[in-house]
This record gives structure tokens, sequence and C-alpha cells, in this order.
């Protein structure tokens, strides 16, 4: 890879800016101006010593920590406009933070089509520091032909780079069943390779409906190229929807099941696995209110969505769920629960929505994007900021937690809005989706929301499939997809 390199020119990278976080906020070209160095502090290495065990007067550095990483710098030079139509004055006066892209393009592509990028580098939450306005009437004679130009010094938050992600299936052979769910493992020193590409993937397999008395697998990978599988024997055949990871243990959650099935990570990393039910008398779980999705907060608080507009609360995994919505604020079945910050929202069907605000203590009722629509999936940007998409193929964005909607289904041919999930700083995000014509499909967003694709320079050859129903986001630069390819097999793919 190191010796394929595509040379890159000054003059091939052009600069937008984006006035927020969120989907309504448009990339804008802005030509007229020069971004100089980046520079981003990634943290001093300090030593720890030891006294040498070979020599005198002599010390062996035995371990190192890591400094924390700083802020992003730059700086832009932009032309002084005579009658103060340039935005740059204001801007710097306001420090209102605002989204960069550093877009790099081939030489034969219009470089203010914002589609047309080869990479990108995101500069998240840019803010000027510092105004310097040119001599405007210098005492002395200069160069009277260079036009005047503004220096603006900037800061950042999160510098991040894209590229086209191209797809390839995986773990063909040991695959039995329809893909539902998944997660990848980020914690650990050893979760990414020297690439920042993930190791540890695990996807939640469906039983064999081809194959009766079949159990549902869990297919996954510790280092990001070999598979294998773990038999999820306590759910008796019966199929799990959903998967999260609670402190040290897997969580399979079972609709049908009325149930929730647990493991520790390491008992199926080692491949002595042993899963135990939680269900039944005793397990908290209410008759025909089964759980359908969860949302982990933190290590001690889950939420568990279910029928009949019911919300369980989970603190540990061995132990019984409590319900907390007990479906006084509305008897639909919840399909899908996400949160972030203080924020939790669940949909489900005939546009029912429930928000907490205040971390799961209680919830309200807000009025949906899409009036007797079944929703079927929930992903927050942020504590303000959602996307909802439907069992009929629409794609919905709030920016103020549900007062207003606005419809940003990017084509007409989608069918239902399977998946929605973004990268941890919400401006990479992917939707997973079955289309009209009863197939999968992947879109990329890089913009928050504002633009969506599947096609280059977004993401490229995505192999055929009859659903794409889960995706896993692992920065801005690899996702997961899990689906179908037929009644009786699913598949997993990875973009990078």
């Amino acid at each position: 890879m190191a010796n394929n390199v595509t040379l890159v020119q000054p003059g091939q990278g052009r600069f937008f800016m984006q006035p927020g976080t969120k989907p309504s906020a448009a990339p804008e070209y802005y030509g007229q101006l020069g971004l100089g160095d980046t520079s981003v502090p990634l943290g001093e290495l300090t030593p720890f010593y030891a006294p040498s065990s070979e020599r005198a007067n002599t010390w062996d550095i035995v371990d190192m920590a890591e400094g924390e990483p700083g802020l992003v710098s730059t700086e832009l030079t932009a032309r002084l406009d005579r009658d103060g139509r340039d935005i740059w004055f204001d801007w710097a006066m306001s420090r209102v933070a605002t989204n960069g892209y550093a877009l790099l393009f081939d030489k034969c592509k219009r470089v203010d089509a914002f589609d047309e990028w080869a990479s990108a580098i995101i500069y998240k939450d840019l803010r000027p520091t510092e105004l310097t306005i040119p001599a405007i009437s210098p005492l002395e004679p200069g160069d009277n032909g260079t036009p005047l130009a503004y220096t603006i010094p900037l800061q950042a938050r999160v510098l991040m780079r894209v590229r086209t992600l191209q797809f390839e299936p995986q773990a063909a052979a040991l695959i039995e069943g329809e893909i539902v769910a998944g997660l990848i493992d980020d914690t650990g020193c050893d979760s990414r390779d020297f690439q920042n590409r993930a190791k540890k993937i695990y996807m939640l397999a469906k039983p064999n409906p081809g194959t009766p008395g079949t159990n549902p697998l869990l297919v996954y990978t510790n280092d990001g190229q070999t598979w294998q599988t773990d038999v999820i024997n306590s759910l008796a055949g019966n199929a799990g929807v959903a998967m999260a990871m609670m402190g040290d243990r897997f969580i399979i959650v079972s609709t049908v099941d009325n149930a929730h099935h647990h493991t520790k990570k390491s008992a199926v990393d080692d491949g002595n696995s042993t899963w135990t039910r939680v269900g039944g008398t005793g397990s908290g779980y209410v008759s025909s209110k089964a759980p359908t999705d969860i949302y982990v907060m933190n290590s001690a608080q889950a939420f568990l969505c279910g029928q009949g507009g019911y919300i369980y609360l989970m603190t540990n995994p061995t132990r019984p769920v409590t319900p907390i919505v007990d479906g006084a604020l509305t008897v639909q079945n919840l399909n899908a629960i996400h949160g972030h910050g203080h924020t939790i929202v669940a949909v489900g069907a005939s546009n029912a929505v429930l928000v907490s605000g205040n971390d799961g203590d209680t919830f309200a009722l807000v009025v949906g994007p899409a009036a007797g629509v079944s929703l079927k999936s929930v992903c927050c940007i942020s504590d303000d900021v959602w996307l909802i998409g439907t069992a009929n193929g629409k794609l919905f964005a709030t920016e103020n937690r549900g007062k207003r909607w606005s419809d940003i289904t990017p084509d007409s041919d989608i069918a239902a809005v399977n998946s929605i999930r973004f990268e941890r700083n919400g401006m990479v995000g992917y939707m997973a989706v079955t289309t009209s014509g009863g197939a999968g499909r992947t879109y990329r967003t890089i913009t928050a929301g504002h633009i969506w694709s599947s096609e280059p320079p977004y993401l490229m050859n995505e192999p055929t499939s009859e659903a794409a129903n889960v995706v896993i986001p692992f920065g801005a630069n690899q996702i997961v997809v899990g689906g179908k390819v037929s009644s009786t097999d699913g598949i997993i793919s990875i973009a990078s």
C-alpha cells in the first residue's frame, strides 16, 4: 500500500465550511482563501526509569506514559473585500464554531463540487482564535499590486480524514443464518491495529430456517482476519434480535423468548462460553411485553424497549430487569432505542416516540415524524439531533428534540431503513436499508446527515444482498454491515 501512493499537489485542494453539526447545515464552497499547515499535538511520551541490572550509572527505560492530545491548529488566509462583504471578519469576531472540510480532488474533477472529492480532511468545531487585518494605509510604499488578506489562526476540537470505502465479504463459510445485530469492541489496547482498523467484531446470526433445531450463532473475529463461531445454546433455537456489551458481558435480546441471554466476553474469546437466560418468572419481563432492542448507557445502566410501550432498566445483565415505563404513555410496540448524553429515544409502531432527557429517570411521549407509520430505527447524534428511519423507507431528522421534523430521505426506492449509526463525533454516519427491489444497500454521510450517498466517493463495491439489517461504524473509515443473501443465509461485509 505504501508503494502505491497517489501524489497530491497543493492546487488540488479546496475548502468548504458547514455551519453546524446537523443535517440541515449545507457545506459551502470558499475558494478565495488559503489553508495553512495543520498540526495536532498527540501527547508527549514520558519515560519511566529503573537502575540497570547490567551496568553501573545506567538506567533503563522500563515503561512510558502517553500525554493527553491537544487541539488541532491551522491558519486561514482570506482576501479582504473592499466593500466589507466577505464573511471572515464577522465570523472571527463571533467565534461561532463551524465544521471545515479540506477536500482533495482529482485534477479532472470540479473543485467546487463537494461530492467529487477523492479524500477529505474534516475539522470539527473549528473556531477562530485571532484576527489579523493587514496594513490598509501603509506609511511607506510597498507592493501595490498584492491584494490584502486576513490572517486567521484557527483551532478545532477534532481532526478526521475520510476516504472512499470498499466492501469485502467476510466469513461466508461460517454464516448459517441472517445477520440481525452486532457490535465492535473498541475497549482495550488491542482493539485496533496500527492502521486504526477494528480487530474485535461480533455479529449475531439467526438460526438457519432450512435446518430445524439449530441455534443462533455469534460469528466473530479477535484479530480482524480470522473468523470463528460461538453457539448460543441458551436460546434453544429461538432468534435474537439485538446485541450489546455491558461491562465485561455480552447481552443477546430475544423477543420471541421474552428474555435476554448473557455470557462473559472473555469466555467467548477463549472458546468456552456458557450462555445464561434471564426470562420467565422473576426475570422482570412482563408477559406479552417482550424486549425488542437495547441501549447501553454505561456499565451500570442499560435500557431495553419492548412490546406494548414497555421500557425496562437493566443494572446488571445477570440480574432481573425492572419495568420503568409500563405502557401508560403508548401501547404501541417499540422497535428501537438509542441515546446520547442525557437523552434516550425509543421509537415504534404507529409513529410512537418516547423520550427521556434525564438519563432515563422519566420518559415522555413526543409527536413523531410520520403519522400512522411504524418507526424502525433511531440514532441520536447529540441531545438535540436525532435521526429516525421508518418501515416504509423514510429518513427523518430533528434538531430540536422532536419539535420539528425534516424528511432527509436520499432515494425514493428505499423500502425500509433498518439501521442508522454515526461515529462518535457525529460527522460520519451510515444507514442500512432494504430497497423496493428487495436488495440491501448501505448509505454514508460525511456531513452529519446533510448529504447521503451509496456510491463513490462515499462507498463502492457493496456485495449483493436481499437486506442490509445492521451497520456498525468504527471511526470514520471502517464499517461492518450485516444482512441476508437469501431466506436461509446471511452476509457480513467490512468496508474500509
